[in-house]
C-alpha cells in the first residue's frame, strides 16, 4: 500500500508504453490481432470473457489453429458465462487444433464445458464449486502476442462490435494496441496465474496493467481511483457500458464537481442488458443536481469503459458497477501519452455530439421512477 499512499492522481503513474494505439474501428482491431496471430513465432495467449461462433470467432480459431500447425504454443481462457452457448464447441475445437483452452466457471448446466475447467475434482465436485462460483465472471478482454504486441479494451470476440454494413450491430467501443516489452511480461503474469505456473509470485502492478486476480488487488485499485477522482483538477470524463456505481464512486464525482472539476459521464441509452438504462437513470438526479453532466448516447450501443482524469485515461474492461467493482475479474491499462488522450478526447467528444445531455430537473413518469428503485435494490448483482 506505500505506493497508494504515495500518490493522488493517474498522472502520478506516468510511466507510458513504447507504443500506444488507440482504437474505436471494431474491424480494424480485430484485423490487426488477426494479422499478428497469423506472423506469430513462438506464442499466443488470448483472455476474452466472450468468443461467439460467429464470423469473428470463426476467423480466430481458424487463426489459432492455423498458429499451432505452424509450432507456436496458444493458451486461451474464456468465461462460462460470455461464451456459454458455445463454450463447449469452441473448446473441443481448439483443443483438438492443439491450443491449451481453459473455460473459467462454465455455468453448472453446461456440463459438456466441464472437462476445460480450471477446476479440480470428479463431476460431483465441480457441479457444486461452479454453483457456488456463478456470480464471479472473468471480465477480461486480452491478447498478446510474441511478447511483443499487447491489445486490451472493451472489445469481445464477437461481430456485434462490427459495424451494421459488415453483419454486427455497430456497438461503440474502445481498445488499444500496446508495444512494449514490460506489457507483456505482465501480461505473462496473468497468464501464469492462469495456468499455475507460479501463482504465489504473481505481483501485478498498478503502473502498467491492472487487474484484481486477489482482495488485495482489487482492494488497491478501488482505493486508488477513488482518491484519483477526488484529487482531480481539472475534469474527470467518464464512458460507462453498464453504470450503477457504490456510493464512494457517487461521492467521488460529486465532490470533484463541488471542486469545479469538470465531471462528465456519458452512458448508453439503450443497451445489451435492457434493465441497465434503467437502473442508471435512477442515479441522474443525484448526479445532476450535484453539478455532474450526465449524457445519454443516442447512436448505437455504448460498449466502451473510459475513466479520463486530467491528462491521463484508464482503459479496459472495468464498468462503474457493482458487478466490476465487487464480483468479476477485470483488466485495465493506463494511457499517458498526448497522442493517445488526444484520440480519447476526439471520441468523447463525438459521442456526446451524439448524445442528449439529461438537464438539471429530471423528470421520469411515476411508474419509470417505480420501476428504477425496484431495479436499483439488486444494484449488486449488475
Amino acid at each position: 500500500m506505500a505506493v497508494f499512499m504515495q500518490v493522488s492522481s493517474f498522472a502520478d503513474l506516468q510511466n507510458p508504453w513504447q507504443h500506444e494505439e488507440v482504437i474505436t474501428d471494431a474491424e480494424r482491431y480485430f484485423d490487426g490481432m488477426l494479422d499478428a496471430i497469423r506472423q506469430a513465432r513462438a506464442r499466443v495467449d488470448l483472455d476474452f470473457y466472450m468468443m461467439e461462433l460467429d464470423s469473428i470467432g470463426e476467423r480466430f480459431i481458424e487463426a489459432l489453429s492455423a498458429a499451432v500447425t505452424r509450432g507456436v504454443r496458444v493458451r486461451m481462457v474464456i468465461d462460462g458465462v460470455g461464451s456459454y452457448e458455445g463454450a463447449a464447441e469452441i473448446a473441443q475445437r481448439l483443443s483438438t487444433a492443439g491450443v491449451d483452452i481453459r473455460v473459467y466457471h462454465p455455468l453448472p448446466f453446461t456440463w459438456k464445458a466441464f472437462r476445460w475447467s480450471f477446476a479440480q475434482g470428479n463431476f460431483l465436485q465441480k457441479l457444486v464449486y461452479f454453483s457456488l462460483q456463478v456470480n464471479k465472471r472473468n471480465h477480461h478482454k486480452l491478447c498478446v502476442v510474441d511478447g511483443r504486441h499487447l491489445w486490451t479494451g472493451s472489445i469481445n470476440l464477437s461481430a456485434s462490435h462490427l459495424p451494421k454494413d459488415k453483419g454486427g450491430e455497430g456497438w461503440r467501443d474502445c481498445a488499444v494496441h500496446i508495444q512494449d516489452a514490460a506489457a507483456s511480461e505482465t501480461a505473462q503474469r496473468m497468464y501464469q496465474h492462469w495456468f499455475k505456473a507460479d501463482q504465489n509470485k504473481t505481483r501485478l502492478g498498478v503502473r502498467r496493467l491492472w487487474t484484481d486476480f486477489t482482495q488485495q488487488q482489487r482492494v488497491f485499485k478501488r482505493r486508488y481511483i477513488i482518491r484519483c477522482l477526488r484529487h482531480a483538477k481539472q475534469r474527470i470524463w467518464i464512458t460507462s457500458a453498464y453504470f450503477a456505481p457504490p456510493q464512494s464512486i457517487v461521492r467521488a464525482l460529486l465532490y470533484a464537481a463541488s471542486q469545479g472539476v469538470d465531471v462528465r459521464v456519458i452512458l448508453p441509452a439503450r443497451s445489451d442488458v435492457p434493465v441497465f438504462p434503467l437502473l442508471s437513470r435512477s442515479y441522474y438526479k443525484q448526479l445532476v443536481d450535484g453539478g455532474v453532466k450526465v449524457y445519454e448516447y443516442q447512436a448505437s450501443i455504448l460498449h466502451a469503459k473510459l475513466v479520463m482524469i486530467d491528462d491521463a485515461c484508464l482503459i479496459g474492461s472495468t464498468n462503474l458497477n457493482h458487478r466490476s467493482w465487487f464480483h468479476d475479474l477485470e483488466v485495465d491499462t493506463l494511457l499517458t501519452q498526448k497522442k493517445s488522450i488526444e484520440a480519447l478526447e476526439l471520441m468523447m467528444k463525438e459521442d456526446r455530439e451524439a448524445s442528449v445531455e439529461i438537464l438539471s430537473r429530471v423528470n421520469f413518469p411515476w411508474y419509470q421512477r417505480w420501476a428504477m428503485r425496484c431495479v436499483k435494490q439488486f444494484r449488486y448483482w449488475f
